[in-house]
Protein backbone atom coordinates (compact mmCIF):
# COMPACT_ATOMS: atom_id res chain seq x y z
CA UNK A 1 0.00 0.00 0.00
CA UNK A 2 1.40 3.43 -0.95
CA UNK A 3 0.23 7.08 -0.33
CA UNK A 4 1.04 9.16 -2.98
CA UNK A 5 0.87 13.14 -1.88
CA UNK A 6 -2.45 12.26 -0.02
CA UNK A 7 -3.58 9.99 -2.73
CA UNK A 8 -4.22 5.75 -1.57
CA UNK A 9 -3.05 3.06 -3.59
CA UNK A 10 -2.34 -0.54 -3.10
CA UNK A 11 -1.16 -1.19 -7.11
CA UNK A 12 1.53 0.37 -9.42
CA UNK A 13 1.87 -0.63 -12.95
CA UNK A 14 5.41 -2.30 -13.62
CA UNK A 15 6.99 0.37 -14.70
CA UNK A 16 5.84 2.79 -11.89
CA UNK A 17 6.51 -0.09 -9.12
CA UNK A 18 10.48 -0.12 -10.76
CA UNK A 19 10.62 3.74 -10.29
CA UNK A 20 9.95 3.73 -7.08
CA UNK A 21 11.47 0.95 -5.83
CA UNK A 22 15.24 1.94 -7.76
CA UNK A 23 14.24 5.99 -6.48
CA UNK A 24 13.81 4.56 -2.64
CA UNK A 25 16.44 1.44 -2.47
CA UNK A 26 19.13 2.36 -5.57
CA UNK A 27 21.63 3.78 -6.90
CA UNK A 28 20.65 6.78 -9.44
CA UNK A 29 22.74 7.84 -12.51
CA UNK A 30 21.73 10.40 -15.34
CA UNK A 31 23.50 11.58 -18.37
CA UNK A 32 21.97 13.87 -20.98
CA UNK A 33 22.39 13.13 -24.48
CA UNK A 34 21.91 15.91 -27.73
CA UNK A 35 20.72 14.44 -30.79
CA UNK A 36 20.44 16.27 -33.69
CA UNK A 37 18.15 14.27 -36.47
CA UNK A 38 19.53 10.58 -35.72
CA UNK A 39 23.37 11.81 -35.16
CA UNK A 40 24.20 11.24 -31.71
CA UNK A 41 26.64 13.53 -30.49
CA UNK A 42 29.65 12.51 -28.27
CA UNK A 43 28.14 9.04 -27.78
CA UNK A 44 31.41 7.59 -27.09
CA UNK A 45 31.95 9.57 -24.26
CA UNK A 46 28.21 9.35 -23.03
CA UNK A 47 28.60 5.33 -22.91
CA UNK A 48 32.17 5.73 -21.20
CA UNK A 49 30.11 7.91 -18.01
CA UNK A 50 27.97 5.29 -18.50
CA UNK A 51 30.01 2.37 -17.81
CA UNK A 52 32.38 4.15 -15.27
CA UNK A 53 29.34 4.85 -12.81
CA UNK A 54 28.52 1.07 -13.28
CA UNK A 55 32.49 -0.07 -12.46
CA UNK A 56 32.75 2.26 -9.61
CA UNK A 57 29.80 0.69 -8.36
CA UNK A 58 31.20 -2.32 -8.18
CA UNK A 59 28.35 -3.41 -10.70
CA UNK A 60 28.57 -6.94 -13.07
CA UNK A 61 27.91 -5.28 -16.61
CA UNK A 62 24.68 -7.01 -18.64
CA UNK A 63 26.79 -8.37 -21.69
CA UNK A 64 23.43 -6.17 -23.67
CA UNK A 65 24.54 -3.41 -22.20
CA UNK A 66 26.73 -2.76 -25.56
CA UNK A 67 27.51 0.71 -27.39
CA UNK A 68 25.64 -0.36 -30.16
CA UNK A 69 22.36 -1.50 -27.72
CA UNK A 70 22.47 1.63 -25.70
CA UNK A 71 22.73 4.25 -28.87
CA UNK A 72 19.68 2.12 -30.22
CA UNK A 73 17.54 2.86 -27.12
CA UNK A 74 18.41 6.03 -27.31
CA UNK A 75 17.95 6.48 -30.80
CA UNK A 76 14.42 5.03 -30.47
CA UNK A 77 13.38 6.74 -27.31
CA UNK A 78 14.37 10.11 -29.84
CA UNK A 79 12.01 8.82 -32.28
CA UNK A 80 9.32 9.54 -29.77
CA UNK A 81 9.64 13.24 -30.58
CA UNK A 82 10.48 12.45 -34.76
CA UNK A 83 8.35 16.10 -34.77
CA UNK A 84 11.52 18.02 -33.85
CA UNK A 85 15.34 18.08 -35.57
CA UNK A 86 16.86 18.80 -32.33
CA UNK A 87 15.95 16.27 -28.99
CA UNK A 88 17.88 15.80 -25.94
CA UNK A 89 17.11 12.52 -24.50
CA UNK A 90 17.94 11.91 -20.37
CA UNK A 91 18.83 8.67 -19.66
CA UNK A 92 18.74 7.18 -15.94
CA UNK A 93 20.66 4.22 -14.74
CA UNK A 94 19.00 2.75 -11.56
CA UNK A 95 21.54 0.13 -9.70
CA UNK A 96 18.82 -1.70 -7.03
CA UNK A 97 20.33 -3.66 -4.77
CA UNK A 98 18.89 -7.24 -4.73
CA UNK A 99 19.63 -10.05 -2.25
CA UNK A 100 22.43 -10.75 -0.33
CA UNK A 101 24.18 -13.25 -3.18
CA UNK A 102 22.60 -12.04 -5.84
CA UNK A 103 24.18 -9.60 -8.49
CA UNK A 104 22.83 -6.05 -8.14
CA UNK A 105 19.57 -5.44 -11.17
CA UNK A 106 20.49 -2.47 -13.24
CA UNK A 107 17.54 -1.06 -14.83
CA UNK A 108 17.53 1.98 -17.35
CA UNK A 109 15.30 4.98 -18.29
CA UNK A 110 15.22 7.39 -20.87
CA UNK A 111 13.11 10.53 -21.63
CA UNK A 112 12.96 12.46 -24.49
CA UNK A 113 12.49 16.21 -25.02
CA UNK A 114 12.30 19.04 -27.71
CA UNK A 115 15.20 21.33 -27.86
CA UNK A 116 16.95 23.74 -30.03
CA UNK A 117 20.29 23.72 -31.70
CA UNK A 118 23.19 24.24 -29.61
CA UNK A 119 24.19 27.21 -32.41
CA UNK A 120 21.34 28.96 -31.41
CA UNK A 121 21.99 28.44 -27.40
CA UNK A 122 24.77 31.20 -27.15
CA UNK A 123 23.74 33.57 -23.27
CA UNK A 124 25.38 37.26 -23.86
CA UNK A 125 22.26 38.95 -21.51
CA UNK A 126 23.46 39.82 -17.78
CA UNK A 127 24.47 37.30 -16.10
CA UNK A 128 25.47 37.73 -12.35
CA UNK A 129 26.77 35.28 -10.57
CA UNK A 130 28.94 34.49 -7.26
CA UNK A 131 30.79 32.19 -4.65
CA UNK A 132 28.69 29.57 -2.98
CA UNK A 133 30.42 28.69 0.10
CA UNK A 134 27.53 27.05 2.77
CA UNK A 135 28.49 23.40 1.51
CA UNK A 136 31.64 22.20 -0.16
CA UNK A 137 32.33 19.85 -2.76
CA UNK A 138 34.24 17.04 -2.06
CA UNK A 139 36.91 16.34 -4.39
CA UNK A 140 36.95 12.44 -4.95
CA UNK A 141 36.14 10.24 -7.83
CA UNK A 142 32.53 10.39 -6.88
CA UNK A 143 32.47 14.19 -7.09
CA UNK A 144 32.73 13.80 -10.73
CA UNK A 145 29.71 11.49 -11.34
CA UNK A 146 26.49 13.36 -12.45
CA UNK A 147 23.65 13.43 -9.70
CA UNK A 148 26.37 12.60 -6.54
CA UNK A 149 25.93 16.07 -5.57
CA UNK A 150 22.56 16.50 -6.48
CA UNK A 151 21.70 17.88 -2.95
CA UNK A 152 24.72 20.42 -2.99
CA UNK A 153 23.45 21.70 -6.49
CA UNK A 154 19.81 22.40 -5.16
CA UNK A 155 20.73 24.28 -2.23
CA UNK A 156 23.23 26.09 -4.25
CA UNK A 157 20.17 27.11 -6.56
CA UNK A 158 17.89 27.91 -3.62
CA UNK A 159 21.08 30.39 -2.89
CA UNK A 160 21.28 31.63 -5.95
CA UNK A 161 17.60 32.63 -6.34
CA UNK A 162 17.30 34.28 -2.53
CA UNK A 163 20.12 36.17 -3.33
CA UNK A 164 18.76 37.67 -6.93
CA UNK A 165 22.21 35.99 -8.37
CA UNK A 166 21.87 34.33 -12.50
CA UNK A 167 24.14 31.33 -11.07
CA UNK A 168 26.65 30.32 -8.09
CA UNK A 169 30.42 28.76 -8.65
CA UNK A 170 30.78 26.02 -6.46
CA UNK A 171 34.17 25.09 -4.63
CA UNK A 172 35.65 21.97 -2.88
CA UNK A 173 37.24 21.65 0.72
CA UNK A 174 40.24 23.29 -0.78
CA UNK A 175 37.99 26.60 -1.67
CA UNK A 176 39.34 25.86 -4.90
CA UNK A 177 36.94 26.07 -7.81
CA UNK A 178 34.79 23.40 -9.30
CA UNK A 179 32.04 24.66 -12.07
CA UNK A 180 28.83 26.10 -11.94
CA UNK A 181 25.29 25.06 -11.13
CA UNK A 182 24.82 25.72 -14.63
CA UNK A 183 27.67 23.36 -16.63
CA UNK A 184 31.53 23.56 -17.06
CA UNK A 185 33.36 26.66 -16.15
CA UNK A 186 36.05 28.15 -18.74
CA UNK A 187 37.78 31.12 -17.94
CA UNK A 188 39.63 32.95 -20.25
CA UNK A 189 42.33 35.55 -19.56
CA UNK A 190 43.30 38.14 -22.38
CA UNK A 191 47.00 38.89 -22.45
CA UNK A 192 48.42 35.13 -22.05
CA UNK A 193 45.30 34.35 -24.30
CA UNK A 194 44.69 31.32 -22.39
CA UNK A 195 41.29 29.30 -21.38
CA UNK A 196 42.10 27.23 -18.00
CA UNK A 197 39.33 24.74 -16.41
CA UNK A 198 38.95 23.27 -12.84
CA UNK A 199 40.51 19.64 -13.70
CA UNK A 200 38.54 16.37 -12.63
CA UNK A 201 41.32 16.12 -9.04
CA UNK A 202 39.14 19.42 -8.44
CA UNK A 203 35.58 17.49 -8.32
CA UNK A 204 33.69 18.99 -11.40
CA UNK A 205 31.64 16.72 -13.12
CA UNK A 206 32.94 14.65 -16.33
CA UNK A 207 30.61 16.08 -18.17
CA UNK A 208 31.07 14.75 -22.51
CA UNK A 209 30.64 18.46 -23.83
CA UNK A 210 33.57 19.37 -21.65
CA UNK A 211 35.58 16.84 -22.66
CA UNK A 212 34.97 17.46 -26.63
CA UNK A 213 34.81 21.58 -26.22
CA UNK A 214 38.67 20.55 -24.45
CA UNK A 215 39.79 18.81 -27.29
CA UNK A 216 38.47 21.13 -29.93
CA UNK A 217 40.36 24.03 -28.18
CA UNK A 218 43.84 22.04 -27.81
CA UNK A 219 43.82 20.84 -31.68
CA UNK A 220 41.66 23.56 -33.29
CA UNK A 221 42.19 26.82 -31.98
CA UNK A 222 46.05 28.41 -31.44
CA UNK A 223 44.52 29.26 -27.35
CA UNK A 224 46.82 28.30 -24.74
CA UNK A 225 45.03 25.52 -22.53
CA UNK A 226 45.09 24.23 -19.45
CA UNK A 227 43.25 21.86 -16.79
CA UNK A 228 44.53 22.63 -13.02
CA UNK A 229 43.45 24.08 -9.73
CA UNK A 230 41.12 27.52 -10.12
CA UNK A 231 41.45 29.64 -7.32
CA UNK A 232 38.30 32.17 -6.64
CA UNK A 233 40.93 34.73 -6.97
CA UNK A 234 41.61 33.91 -11.12
CA UNK A 235 38.17 34.77 -11.42
CA UNK A 236 39.24 38.76 -10.61
CA UNK A 237 42.23 38.05 -13.56
CA UNK A 238 39.93 36.89 -16.08
CA UNK A 239 38.67 39.02 -18.72
CA UNK A 240 36.22 36.14 -19.60
CA UNK A 241 33.75 33.25 -17.88
CA UNK A 242 32.06 31.06 -19.83
CA UNK A 243 29.76 28.05 -18.21
CA UNK A 244 29.16 25.00 -20.51
CA UNK A 245 26.24 22.53 -20.97
CA UNK A 246 24.54 20.27 -23.42
CA UNK A 247 21.47 21.61 -22.37
CA UNK A 248 21.78 25.31 -22.42
CA UNK A 249 24.96 25.45 -24.93
CA UNK A 250 26.94 28.65 -23.38
CA UNK A 251 26.22 31.15 -21.09
CA UNK A 252 28.52 33.81 -20.81
CA UNK A 253 29.03 35.25 -17.07
CA UNK A 254 29.15 38.88 -17.50
CA UNK A 255 29.79 40.18 -13.71
CA UNK A 256 31.34 38.72 -10.62
CA UNK A 257 31.96 41.10 -7.31
CA UNK A 258 31.81 44.12 -9.15
CA UNK A 259 34.47 42.57 -12.08
CA UNK A 260 32.61 42.70 -15.43
CA UNK A 261 33.59 40.50 -18.40
CA UNK A 262 33.68 40.56 -21.98
CA UNK A 263 31.79 38.18 -24.13
CA UNK A 264 33.19 38.40 -27.30
CA UNK A 265 35.85 35.60 -27.83
CA UNK A 266 33.79 33.35 -25.72
CA UNK A 267 31.02 33.77 -28.83
CA UNK A 268 33.40 33.76 -31.26
CA UNK A 269 34.92 30.29 -29.96
CA UNK A 270 31.76 28.63 -28.96
CA UNK A 271 30.65 29.63 -32.66
CA UNK A 272 33.24 27.91 -34.31
CA UNK A 273 32.77 25.12 -31.85
CA UNK A 274 29.54 24.37 -33.57
CA UNK A 275 30.81 24.98 -36.49
CA UNK A 276 33.68 22.53 -36.28
CA UNK A 277 31.45 19.55 -34.71
CA UNK A 278 28.50 19.95 -37.16
CA UNK A 279 26.11 21.31 -34.44
CA UNK A 280 24.83 24.11 -35.96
Amino acid sequence: MWNHNGQLTSEHTPLEGSLVRGLLNGLVYTESVRIKERNIFFWDHHYFNLMAFLRLNRVEIPEKYSLHYLKTEVLKTRDLRCDSKNVLVDIYLLVQPDAKKNPKKIEFFMESKRTDSLKNQISTTSHQTDVFDEIRIISNRLSNQTSINQLVFNVARSYAKENKLDSVLLINESRDLVESIDGSLFLYNQKNNKICTPSLESGCQNLAIRLDFIDFIEKSTEIKFVCESVTSHQLKQSDELMVLSIQKGVTCVTSYRGSYYKTSVTENLFNQYCIDRGLI
